[in-house]
């Protein structure tokens, strides 16, 4: 793990492609996850964040 907080956690997978964390963290907290990739959470961020332009190169 990378950093947590509420409802939230950062991994860094051993394997690319591979959401392994993923059984880890439900062990953990006894609650469901799901895993995202690096490239799906910029292209949330580029869709979500307002910054008045197209795009958000350079924000991860």
């Amino acid at each position: 793990m990378l950093d947590a907080g509420e409802g939230w956690v950062v991994t860094l997978n051993d394997r690319e492609r591979e959401s392994n964390a993923t059984p880890t963290v439900e062990r953990l907290t006894g609650g469901r996850a799901t895993s995202r990739s690096m490239t799906t959470v910029r292209r949330l961020l580029d869709r979500h964040l307002d910054d008045g332009g197209p795009g958000t190169s350079g924000v991860v």
